[in-house]
């Protein structure tokens, strides 16, 4: 029985053995194939692969690749001219691949084409290429030199990431991108000019570069994404304090050692602030910002614990400031109520459709916001750690609401949407652990259709009060112009008890411009207000939960 096991056993690997020997090329034949009916190729006994015909090299996957179970025994690429791209993963692990042919037939090098050729030390791109995908050249480790010509319009994330041998590179003056984290950890590469053509720099795109001391951007350049130098000589060169590269400020360097409530002021001339450029910078108490000013990214103020006010220049044309409250220039986005301010409520003016990423953030003196109607659009992070927020009444306006949005207000213990809420976001209303009513105004069955994602559960677990309607109105709303002062007075019909009024007034561009609780005795009550610059005033009524009791209304001057 044991003789007999033995013998199907080697039956069984001869077989296997010549399956393999009809694959892999031995040291005294070649192998051939075709893909598609236009392209056919040869591996011959040397490793040298030919590769003719016409058209793209169109598979979808690495697994694809006709001459892939051959990597290792792979020397020479010899690509004739009629084939107009090189293939996803065409040549991705070719270890022993040390030359390759390219003619100008080729217009594009598709993602991970060369990724992990750790032999190839040159190569010669062809001008008629314009296109370089995702990791092209991922892990080339001897790469040295590599002709970026000036046809090409697109490179993609990742292509040379690790490209360690490469000492220079010249930007093509065709493009106008450098995508996240093209040129990581390029760590031989000393010095990089960035041409006229070039308007945008992704994040990380020449992080840990280890050794690159000496960077020109040029002043078209108009993005300049988060970390994009890195972990560079250049960068480890700079002093503490601002740090700018051409017309950015790129970061606050030593965030820990400025100075205690330090107010700063960011140079004329400077175009943009990178991302998280002032992030964790605890003593910044104000920043003043210049009339130059064109971008300012995401972030850039998360984790400023005492700053109470962003001031922009009467004159810039893309950014300006209310009470330090810092808004875009058509006043449609809110992009930071700085964290130390010491009012417990307030209200968003209309005309605000976003409210961007960590607008709010911890800002834990607020315990009301008000949301006019039309904003659309709460973003990532934009109420996270404000723990004494009690309730958030979004307007009918409202469709979506970021990740985290709403994530860590601990207070927060009611929660009105409209039925236009169309998404909830992952972990919005994480730890909201007080979280007890949801006031919605559709139905049960409009409530299952919106989309809302995991890490919602103080949410999903709340009472949930279908069909919501406001019941009290506000009867009569009215301002007296008394010169320089005006009598304010109110009525409401049917208010719950323990109501809340605020009246704010506004400026011909909607600005608020003072804002002041009314006490309110059998539904009715009175203040009196400034007039200089008054257009209107609004009135916001709230029960002492500060859930709203009915719609603001407006009265002019």
């Amino acid at each position: 029985m044991r003789k007999i096991i033995i013998f199907i056993l080697s039956i069984f690997l001869l077989l296997q053995l010549n399956c393999l020997s009809c694959m892999i090329v031995s040291a005294t034949e070649s192998i051939n194939g075709t893909y598609g009916d236009e392209i056919s190729w040869e591996l011959d006994k040397s490793g040298n692969l030919t590769i003719t015909g016409s058209g793209d090299m169109s598979w979808l996957s690495s697994n694809d690749v006709p001459w892939k179970p051959n990597v290792s025994s792979i020397k020479k690429v010899i690509i004739n001219n009629g084939i107009t791209n090189i293939g996803v993963s065409a040549f991705s692990g070719c270890s022993n691949l040390t030359n390759i042919t390219i003619p100008e037939s080729v217009s594009k090098i598709e993602r991970w084409a060369f990724s992990g050729c750790k032999n190839l030390a040159n190569i010669v791109l062809p001008n008629t290429l314009e296109s370089i995908g995702d990791n092209a050249f991922r892990g080339c480790d001897s790469l040295k030199s590599i002709n970026l010509t000036n046809s090409i319009t697109n490179i993609g994330e990742y292509a040379f990431f690790g490209c360690e041998s490469i000492t220079s590179i010249t930007i093509p003056s065709s493009l106008s991108c450098i995508e996240n984290n093209t040129f990581m950890s390029c760590s031989g590469l000393t010095t990089i000019t960035i041409p006229n053509s070039v308007t945008s720099i992704e994040e990380q795109a020449f992080y840990f570069c280890e050794n690159l001391s000496s960077i020109i951007v040029s002043d078209n350049v108009l993005y300049l994404g988060a970390e994009a130098f890195d972990y560079t000589a250049w960068s480890s060169a700079q002093p503490y304090g601002l740090v700018y590269l051409g017309k950015f400020l790129y970061t606050y360097k030593g965030a820990t050692s400025m100075e205690y409530n330090a107010s700063i002021t960011i140079k004329e001339g400077t175009k943009g602030i990178v991302e998280g450029a002032f992030s964790s910078c605890h003593n910044l108490k104000s920043l003043n910002i210049p009339d130059s000013m064109v971008s300012i990214g995401d972030n850039v103020f998360t984790h400023c614990s005492r700053l109470t006010n962003i001031y922009v220049d009467k004159n810039n044309a893309f950014y300006f400031d209310i009470d330090g409250v810092l808004y875009t220039k058509n006043q449609e986005r809110l992009i930071c109520y700085p964290a130390n301010k010491e009012a417990t409520s307030y209200i968003i003016p209309q005309g605000v459709k976003v409210i961007e990423k960590n607008a709010f953030s911890r800002c834990i003196n607020l315990r009301d916001v008000v949301i006019p109607n039309g904003v659309k659009e709460i973003k990532y992070d934009a109420f996270i750690g404000c723990t004494n927020l009690c309730s958030i009444t979004l307007p009918d306006s409202t469709e979506s609401i970021g990740e985290y949005a709403f994530s860590g207000c601990s207070n927060l213990n009611s929660i009105t949407f409209s039925n236009n809420i169309l998404n909830i976001e992952t972990g919005a209303f994480r730890i909201c652990k007080n979280l007890q009513d949801v006031f919605y105004k559709g139905t049960a069955e409009e409530w299952n259709e919106i989309s809302i994602g995991e890490d919602n559960m103080y949410l999903t677990n709340a009472n949930i009060h279908f069909n919501y309607s406001i019941q009290a109105r506000i009867e009569s709303f009215t301002a007296i112009d008394n010169g320089k002062t005006a009598i304010i007075n109110i009525s409401i019909s049917n208010p719950p008890e323990q109501t809340v009024v605020y009246v704010a007034s506004y400026d011909d561009f909607d600005r608020m411009l003072e804002i002041q609780q009314l006490t309110l005795v059998n539904g009715t009550g009175g203040g009196t207000f400034l007039t200089s610059k008054v257009s209107k005033y609004k009135a916001f009524v709230w029960g002492s939960n500060l859930m709203p009791f009915t719609e603001a209304k407006e009265c002019q001057l």
